[in-house]
């Protein structure tokens, strides 16, 4: 503005512009030069207060649009109060981060009121969410001690509306599986001759699915008797239940139908087999079966109960006659998550996270087993995969102490010699599991002793015995030092 004034003096000394109107001049330049001081010293708006007092209004349209969605998406009973409590909730910290930026804005507009301004903005974002919430705090706490939900039963209204909205749920599953049960057996009427498979366990009485569909389970002791009955067509002459190289005839016992009353005996020989047929045939064009499955009673363990299975699949476990699988996940970092279920969706083992040597215990058929990691590998190329060996109970310390006794060779400084070749105590770990893996299959081991004398002495190829190269050059016998190692192990009944 100075340079304002400069000019307007020198057009006046020119003698371009009168005295009056270089006077008004002169006004306007310091009217003007006052605003501006002032525009200048104005404080300014807040950002905070400004923030803090916008916080209502956004956790409104919080609120709707969350509400709006799950109403669209949400299914089950008491969609709108579950709707409305979920919205409520963030709309509520919506809210109370408002407050907080309100109260902050507050602070710093009285501590420089020269420099900011919008007090009443803040106190605005402050009462209003304040007043809020005391109301509501109000109305809920009488809503509470006048309405009690659970003197009135509101609580289990509730939780009866729940149990038939699920009930009904499955109702209408079930209803869909018995018509697609319907239209099964429809395509199976179509022919004639096909007759109906029935298992009586009790008083209760369970069809029997043909051969060719996904196999079913029984418990043999619990059967009295097996029913072949023929829709509106005589009895076929030949029909008979087959358990190994065992067989029982069906005997008729009414119009269309035949009978094999179960004996201890053939319940024995059921559950040995694993299996029972029922076999029937009309000539040399009809015929047809029924597969019954037996559930095993234990694991049969000395069968060599181990597994390898690879990583995100599952695999039934040896002895177990297809029931048991063993299921795994991603083998990440040493360790992987296991189950066991059955072959009819029941869980034996949830899931569970193991490293190799650790051991799960679990019950099946009231005998007590260990689940045992023998190894987890992970590949560069290829899937990963792990080893698994079930034990009974009983032998479970026998193979902690193996497994020892194979780590204490995998650290030693020794060479392994077998059939005059050098390995590596990793290298000689690693054949020794492997060869324990195969051997378990064809000779009983139990205790450490068993497995140092059967499988890690000699050679199953050429029966030359291993050595063991000591640090100073000195060769012994494998034998006779794994059994010097193994003497100072824990004894089984110590761990």
């Amino acid at each position: 503005m100075k340079d304002e004034r400069e000019r307007i003096e020198g057009m006046l000394s020119e003698g371009r512009i009168s005295a009056d109107e270089a006077e008004q001049l002169l006004a306007a330049v310091e009217k003007a030069d006052t605003r501006q001081e002032e525009e200048i010293k104005k404080p300014r708006l807040s950002r905070l207060a400004l923030a803090g007092a916008l916080g209502l209004p956004a956790a409104v349209v919080v609120w709707l649009l969350l509400f709006g969605f799950a109403m669209i998406w949400a299914e089950g009973p008491y969609v709108e109060d579950r709707a409305s409590a979920g919205a409520t909730l963030v709309a509520l910290a919506v809210m109370l981060a408002g407050l907080g930026l309100s109260i902050g804005g507050y602070v710093a507009v009285r501590r420089a009121p020269d420099e900011l301004r919008g007090q009443k903005l803040a106190l605005f974002g402050i009462w209003l969410p304040a007043g809020l919430l005391a109301a509501t705090a109000a109305m809920g706490t009488v809503t509470y001690f006048l309405l009690d939900p659970r003197r009135m039963g509101v609580e289990e209204e509730r939780r009866a509306v729940e149990r038939t909205w699920r009930k009904t749920k499955e109702e209408v599953f079930r209803a869909l599986e018995e018509e697609r049960e319907g239209e099964a057996r429809e395509r199976e009427d179509a022919t004639p001759a096909s007759p109906r498979c029935y298992a009586y366990v009790g008083e209760m009485r369970r069809e029997v699915r043909p051969s060719e569909w996904p196999m079913q389970w029984f418990s043999p002791e619990g059967v009295d008797k097996i029913e072949l009955r023929f829709r509106g067509q005589a009895p076929v002459p030949s029909a008979s239940a087959v358990a190994g190289e065992t067989s029982w005839p069906l005997a008729p016992s009414k119009d269309n139908v035949l009978v094999l009353c179960t004996t201890p005996e053939i319940r024995a020989v059921w559950q040995k087999q694993g299996g029972l047929v029922v076999q029937w045939s009309r000539g040399a064009d009809e015929a047809g079966s029924f597969a019954l499955r037996a559930r095993p009673e234990a694991i049969a363990v000395d069968e060599g109960a181990s597994v390898t299975v690879v990583q995100r699949r599952s695999k039934d476990i040896p002895g177990s006659r297809g029931y048991l699988e063993v299921k795994l996940g991603d083998i990440t970092a040493g360790q992987v998550l296991v189950s066991i279920r059955t072959a009819e969706g029941e869980t034996v083992v949830d899931t569970t996270s193991v490293r190799r040597g650790e051991e799960i215990p679990f019950t099946f058929g009231g005998e007590k087993y260990v689940l045992r990691v023998v190894e987890l590998v992970n590949l560069l190329v290829g899937d990963d995969f792990g080893t698994f060996m079930v034990l009974t109970e009983g032998d479970a310390p026998g193979w902690r102490r193996i497994e020892r006794l194979l780590a204490l060779v995998e650290r030693s400084d020794l060479t392994f010699i077998r059939n005059d070749k050098e390995y590596t105590p990793a290298e000689a770990a690693a054949h020794l599991r492997s060869k324990l893996r195969v051997a378990k299959t064809k000779v009983e081991i139990h205790t450490v002793e068993d497995f140092i004398d059967k499988v890690a002495s000699r050679s199953f190829t050429t029966a030359r015995p291993y050595l063991m190269k000591l640090p100073d050059g000195t060769t012994v016998q494998a034998r006779e030092w794994l059994h010097e190692r193994a003497a100072k192990l824990k004894a089984p009944q110590d761990e």
